[in-house]
C-alpha cells in the first residue's frame, strides 16, 4: 500500500469542492470569476449543486496550488504583475 494520492482526485473539483476552494481562498464567485477570467455566470455554474462537474481540471489543479502555497489571489496577481513588467518578452 502506497500512501500517494490518487491524481485523478486531485484534477477534478466537484461544486462543494469549488465553493471550500473559494472560501478557504476569501474569493466570493464573483471575485473568484475576475481572478479566474471567466464570466461570472460561470464561477457561479462551477459553484452550483446543478452542475456537480465543478470547473475543468485545470482550474481546480490551480486552485488547490494556491491554496498549498498560502498566498492569496491578490499576492498572485501582484507577483504576475512584477514577473510581467521584467520579462516584458516572456510569453
Amino acid at each position: 500500500m502506497t500512501d500517494k494520492p490518487d491524481r485523478r482526485a486531485l484534477k477534478t473539483m466537484d461544486a462543494e469542492g469549488y465553493r471550500a476552494a473559494l472560501d478557504a481562498l476569501g474569493l466570493s464567485q464573483v471575485s473568484a470569476a475576475r481572478f479566474l477570467d471567466v464570466n461570472e455566470k460561470t464561477s457561479r455554474d462551477w459553484a452550483s449543486s446543478n452542475h456537480a462537474d465543478g470547473p475543468p481540471a485545470p482550474v481546480a489543479k490551480f486552485l488547490r496550488a494556491i491554496a498549498a502555497t498560502g498566498w492569496t489571489p491578490h499576492r498572485i496577481d501582484d507577483a504576475i504583475h512584477i514577473w510581467a513588467k521584467t520579462k516584458p518578452d516572456a510569453f
